[in-house]
């Protein structure tokens, strides 16, 4: 659900490159759950800021029947990063 999806591979693939994280896609899961160590904390912060679009889209899809929508995820973590001066 949050990496094997399709659809939320091709939110993934380019997350990582709005977030600036240069993780390769098969790394990610094991930085996610703590069997690797990344070379920079903050790139776990990045990681958590696209699970949690993630998990809000993912829900909001679930609950509300509303279809995954890629770009919409994409914007809304944007915005997360617009919102902490990221950019």
């Amino acid at each position: 659900m949050i990496i094997d999806c399709p659809r939320k591979t091709s939110f993934w693939l380019v997350a990582r490159h709005v977030a600036r994280i240069d993780v390769p896609m098969q790394d990610i899961w094991d930085m996610l759950t703590f069997r690797s160590s990344p070379r920079d904390e903050t790139i776990l912060l990045r990681l958590g800021e696209i699970l949690m679009v993630l998990w809000q889209l993912h829900w909001h899809s679930c609950i509300d029947n509303v279809q995954w929508n890629t770009t919409h995820a994409l914007r809304r973590l944007r915005r997360v990063h617009w919102l902490a001066d990221l950019d």
